[in-house]
């Protein structure tokens, strides 16, 4: 193990070689005369490819450099210098070390230099998780309590852009035939479509940041059935673009990890995949070496169930890509994961993707494809628990995907779109609506004024007043109010009007604080922002329980 004459430092070698951490000496000219058996495990070399050689033989010259200045700075000081660098083993894996060196004199008046090092890449991958679980916690905290005064004025855009599509399909059916009408109607409709779209997407951004607030705890997820839900929920955007195909074993053990964070981070991912592909078409199982191709694979390793994402697109510029790869995060640097690239539209949806991974648990890569394109490689920590019951509040939801019409498709009947609930001469049922929103509230009676009698009042005690006056057959409460909220109006209306209490549907755009009591209410939950499809549908829903 040593170069050494056998009068230097021979008890040195037999107490260095029982030490756990690595320690090396060197003399005056940088070379290693004597290391210790942690210090070739380290490594990953034999005593006889070490002695004799210095830091340029092994280490990227960058690094080697500041291993000789700091090297020179410990000959020259005479006392202990404690100095943290970064050090890249021959395996390619980067590492952030301690080292403490001293300069001594040995008997023969020979100068030499004794160091030892710590390694303290796990240290700060941890101190990271935590800085980073802080940040997400501060993001998704932001997230909450911006997605309520977000998502009430988003409503109104996206509901109301539906409610003019639908309208316009039936001043189609009455304005005289022509083509010139026709094709203006197209393109109105088209137009509409495009902005429904953009809705949309704000909503998702929104529905991401407030889900970096939940932590989970304790969750698990079946994987084959994440994937499944992430495939249909981008199936209409990938239609025309690429072909996605999964080979994901159903028998695959669950993973740690909500099953819907799961899928925001895959539909973040197919979603920059499929924007990628600029032009083309899909592969088809006739050609499928050819056109546009998304895969998803996945397999176990020792304790982490592996996920690709590949595909053979433009992929990422090669800066952009030494960016994403994995690489040991300073918890006292701030966090940016939000890489842009112009050709891939990387960014706020990768971002997300980066903390949501972090917040399971897991990890996320990426790497050139070899038939071109990029692999993203997520792995998941298998889970030992049972999943959560499918009675959790999320499953409460009334969601939906908002109906859009593309550019020439043909909708429903415009006969279709308002039937009356009942016959001509028959009451209408009658509906109550509360919100703090008076847009809200002319969006609703917009919306619902076709089928049914719909009254509104913008606080619980306007609305307490109108029921002690008259009888209401669905009642339609926003959760989120100042004063009193829409929890307060469920407990006076169990209280005093039982029957109509089964007719109860909270609206909210951002009720996180509520969850729990939303949960033990059993009440259904419109999500903000809805559409006006989805809001007669659940008026309905209820007129028929």
């Amino acid at each position: 193990m040593s170069a050494l004459p056998d009068t230097e430092f021979g008890l040195a070698s037999t107490l260095l070689d029982e030490l756990p951490d690595p320690v090396f000496i060197k003399d005056s000219a940088h070379r290693w005369v004597l290391v210790n058996p942690a210090f070739c495990t380290f490594l990953g070399k034999r005593p006889e490819e070490l002695l004799g050689r210095n830091d340029y033989d092994f280490f990227p010259p960058e690094e080697a450099a500041v291993f000789y200045a700091q090297d020179d700075r410990a000959f020259a000081s005479g006392s202990v210098l404690e100095n943290e660098e970064v050090l890249t083993d021959l395996a390619g894996n980067r590492h952030i070390i301690v080292t403490k060196k001293l300069a001594i004199t040995a008997a023969s008046g020979d100068r030499y230099l004794i160091g030892i090092i710590r390694d303290l890449t796990e240290r700060r991958r941890v101190e990271a998780r935590l800085a980073r679980a802080e940040q997400l916690a501060s993001i998704g905290a932001l997230g909450a309590s911006v997605a309520h005064e977000i998502n009430n004025p988003l409503t109104s855009v996206s509901a109301n852009l539906s409610f003019v599509r639908e309208q316009l399909l039936l001043l189609d059916s009455l304005l005289c035939p022509g083509e010139a009408a026709r094709d203006l109607v197209e393109d109105l409709q088209s137009a509409l479509a495009d902005a429904e779209d953009g809705t949309r997407r704000v909503s998702r951004i929104v529905e991401d940041l407030r889900g970096l607030a939940k932590a989970d705890a304790g969750a698990t997820a079946s994987l084959p059935q994440a994937v499944a839900a992430a495939v249909r929920l981008v199936a209409g955007k990938a239609r025309e673009r690429a072909a996605i195909s999964v080979n994901v074993a159903a028998e695959l053990p669950r993973v740690r990890g909500a099953e819907g964070r799961i899928c925001q981070v895959l539909v973040n991912l197919l979603a920059n995949a499929i924007h990628a592909f600029a032009g083309g078409h899909p592969a088809t199982s006739h050609n499928p070496a050819s056109g546009n191709q998304i895969a998803i694979s996945a397999h176990l390793a020792t304790d982490v169930v592996v996920l690709e994402v590949a595909d053979n697109g433009p992929g990422i510029a090669p800066e952009t890509l030494r960016a994403l790869q994995p690489r040991i995060h300073d918890a006292r640097e701030p966090l940016n994961v939000a890489y842009d690239d112009e050709r891939t539209g990387l960014g706020l949806g990768l971002s997300i993707s980066f903390a949501l991974m972090n917040a399971l648990g897991g990890n996320m890569a990426f790497r050139v494809n070899p038939t071109g394109g990029t692999i993203v490689c997520l792995e998941f920590r298998r889970a030992m628990e049972v999943g959560p019951s499918p009675t959790s509040p999320e499953r409460l939801r009334v969601e939906a995907d908002f109906p859009v019409v593309q550019r020439g498709e043909k909708s429903r009947n415009p006969s279709e779109l308002c039937l009356p609930a009942t016959a001509p001469d028959a009451r209408l049922p009658r509906v109550l609506v509360v919100d703090d929103e008076a847009m809200i509230l002319r969006l609703m009676t917009r919306a619902l004024s076709a089928e049914f009698e719909v009254a509104t009042a913008q606080s619980v005690e306007k609305a307490t007043a109108l029921l002690a006056g008259a009888s209401f057959d669905v009642l339609i409460s926003d959760v989120r109010m100042p004063g009193r909220t829409g929890i307060d109006l469920l407990a006076y209306v169990e209280e005093t009007l039982p029957a109509l209490s089964k007719r109860f549907l909270f609206v909210t755009g951002g009720a996180d604080g509520f969850s729990e009591v939303l949960f033990r209410s059993a009440r259904p939950i419109l999500q903000k922002p809805f559409s006006v499809d989805q809001l007669r549908a659940a008026v309905r829903s209820l007129l028929s329980t």
